[in-house]
């Protein structure tokens, strides 16, 4: 075993100060990474991105925490070195903003699954466009991407509009993704989030189609599926998929039947990432399906 002591120095105190030092002494500072980049748009100024400036881009507005740098701010020559040198090979645009409005104190105004069909925020579309037109122009090669979240919907009143796909747990109640207990405020009730699934005969599933319409018509050249097949809990209790059930656990008695999700939108996953498949503007560049942490990203090849 060898050890290394790595003294700190008032000049940088920050944790990455160390683990930067470190990257150079085992020699990985250089390697060049293949990944995908979220840019997110000045609605999020002041909780996104202050990297792009703090990494020294160039911006020429310092970041601050009230004023956080933003990739529109960036000249074509600023935007396009950004790209080549976070190796961006994909590019995202973070979450949008929608027409909801969230029951915990510190929940966001997310736009989420059938929101983006239905109740999508007129800015974030028009920034949307924004980057799609950019990127095209500026970086052709690189696909550009909508983060999106099937599971979640924050489309107003869609707990009524999708009753036949509510994410239930064993209680017969629709699971959120968040709850205000859990989710940083701790004094009062409420959900945020609520959770959905979409297969081939479902009313969600129907919209999750008209939502990959829009997002290939708008220019988009694929997706970039966060959470994909799970989403905290991989089961309801509201669908059965002909399979799974809980037993007793002495009779072995069947004592509920339930529904796992990835078995019961599998086919339709893969009916959407078809969707996208033939839409692709960029034809010649694109990566097949592709893991990125807990996410997929699908494009045109």
């Amino acid at each position: 075993m060898e050890w290394a002591l790595y003294p700190g120095n008032s000049s940088c105190t920050d944790y990455f100060c160390f683990i930067n030092r470190l990257r150079d002494d085992i020699g990985v500072s250089a390697l060049t990474l293949v990944g995908t980049g979220s840019l997110g748009s000045m609605s999020y100024r002041t909780m996104h991105e202050p990297m792009l400036d703090n990494a020294g881009y160039g911006i020429g507005v310092p970041s601050t925490k009230d004023q956080p740098a933003c990739w529109e701010d960036m000249n074509d020559h600023q935007f396009t070195q950004l790209l080549d040198h976070q190796a961006m090979h994909f590019v995202v645009n973070t979450i949008p903003y929608g027409n909801y409005t969230p029951q915990c104190p510190l929940a966001e105004r997310r736009c989420y699954g059938s929101c983006f069909t239905n109740t999508l925020d007129e800015y974030s579309e028009s920034e949307m466009r924004m980057l799609i037109n950019r990127s095209h122009t500026l970086a052709p090669e690189r696909p550009v991407l909508v983060y999106t979240e099937f599971a979640l919907s924050t489309e107003p009143g869609a707990s009524t509009l999708y009753k036949d796909s509510q994410w239930l747990n064993a209680s017969g109640a629709q699971i959120a993704y968040e709850t205000c207990p859990m989710n940083r405020d701790k004094t009062g009730p409420g959900r945020d989030y609520n959770l959905f699934f979409g297969n081939e005969t479902n009313s969600y599933g129907k919209q999750l189609e008209r939502m990959v319409q829009k997002v290939m018509k708008m220019g988009f050249d694929g997706i970039y599926h966060d959470d994909f097949m799970a989403e905290g809990t991989s089961y309801t209790f509201g669908t059965w998929d002909n399979h799974s059930a809980i037993l007793h656990p002495e009779t072995k008695a069947v004592t509920q039947t339930m529904g796992s999700i990835p078995l019961l939108i599998q086919h339709h996953a893969i009916k959407t990432m078809q969707m996208v498949r033939p839409h692709g503007t960029l034809t010649n560049h694109f990566e097949p399906p592709s893991i990125y942490a807990h996410a997929v990203c699908y494009a045109h090849r």
